[in-house]
């Protein structure tokens, strides 16, 4: 007869407001981040629309036009025009690389052992022999391509490990310059020769040529280019984030957020010893009460609304939606990727190569 003690609390209070302010900092702290971005992303624009759009010298010129030093473009033929096209157009993607790797071993005299000398003199150089343009030139002579990634490699590696590691490093979306693939190779007089490609120095050769132009791109940009792989990281840290506090209440207190009584957000605990089996504690923004295992309220109960599992998973979607929000602004300003990528490799120190140390 005597009456029931009160069930045990099974909610975690915010502890004189330190425990709210500690879950609120960090919802605070994505949208900072993401007022960055998108500040960012409008400073951008702006700049694009106040200043001249930028002219980079020598990429096409009429064959025969004012030479630029004594280096030598690349000849393309159309029909009765010919147009001097220079290093910054002559980028190859992922995808026609791999194409060309397929072929290269679709020949019975292909060995999985062959590195980059064998490719270029048995593979490269009787493709483009007589016509005077690079592998890359050559796939893309209808439409050549801008380079947006300079790749700094060595010939003796294994080319089958070269062009894997360009298939776990660079974007479908890239378009590549690789020596071996962009220069002319062939000394038959058809085309540039190598040292006239490379010209008198260093300052005019297609590597100097192709990071000044990537550069060039890349400032345009302004933080988005330089800071641009930090910036791609803050969407992944702010749903790092919101799953760290909507599991909050999970890990510490047994408590699953739910979705209830509309679009209120309620927390089911799990059961009190206290309390029958058959019965549950629930909170969200309206009260608290109890509940059968079926989800039907059959008692009401004062106390505070906003919890510690209800403020966390309100923390954990603001959070979440920062996240979206700097993904898709990202995605759709297009910001520049220009970079450079060094592909090491197991069968010589790239830094005994001369020219991929000048372009680091």
């Amino acid at each position: 007869g005597s009456p029931r003690p009160p069930p045990r609390r099974m909610f975690l209070e915010p502890d004189g407001g330190a425990s709210a302010v500690f879950i609120l900092v960090w919802p605070a702290l994505c949208g900072l981040l993401a007022l960055l971005v998108l500040g960012l992303i409008a400073s951008r624009f702006v700049a694009a629309r106040l200043r001249p759009a930028a002219v980079v010298h020598g990429e096409f010129s009429a064959a025969g036009g004012a030479k630029d030093g004594t280096a030598r473009p690349q000849i393309l033929r159309r029909g009765g025009e010919q147009l001097n096209v220079w290093p910054q157009h002559w980028g190859i993607t992922l995808e026609q690389c791999k194409r060309f790797l397929a072929e290269c071993r679709a020949q019975p005299g292909w060995s999985a052992r062959n590195n980059m000398y064998t490719v270029v003199e048995d593979y490269i150089k009787p493709r483009t022999e007589g016509t005077g343009l690079g592998l890359a030139l050559l796939t893309n002579r209808e439409e050549p391509l801008e380079v947006n990634v300079m790749i700094s490699h060595a010939w003796n590696e294994n080319a089958e490990d070269f062009f894997g590691a360009l298939e776990r490093t660079v974007a479908p979306t890239d378009v590549l310059f690789i020596c071996a693939l962009s220069l002319y190779q062939c000394p038959d007089g058809c085309g540039p020769s190598i040292p006239e490609q490379l010209g008198a120095s260093a300052a005019e050769s297609p590597f100097h040529r192709v990071l000044q132009h990537i550069r060039a791109r890349g400032l345009g940009d302004g933080a988005l280019w330089r800071w641009g792989e930090q910036l791609r990281g803050i969407a992944p840290l702010c749903m790092l984030l919101a799953l760290t506090l909507l599991l909050g209440p999970v890990m510490t207190i047994a408590c699953v957020p739910t979705a209830a009584d509309g679009w209120r957000v309620v927390c089911f605990s799990g059961q009190s010893p206290e309390e029958p089996s058959s019965r549950f504690r629930g909170r969200g923004f309206t009260g608290e009460w109890e509940l059968t295992t079926e989800g039907e309220r059959i008692e009401a109960a004062t106390g505070d609304t906003l919890s510690y599992e209800v403020l966390s998973t309100v923390a954990a979607l603001s959070c979440a939606s920062c996240a979206v929000v700097v993904a898709c602004s990202l995605r759709c300003a297009r910001a520049y990727r220009g970079r450079m990528v060094v592909v090491p490799n197991r069968e010589c120190d790239i830094y005994t190569r001369l020219w991929c140390v000048y372009e680091i």
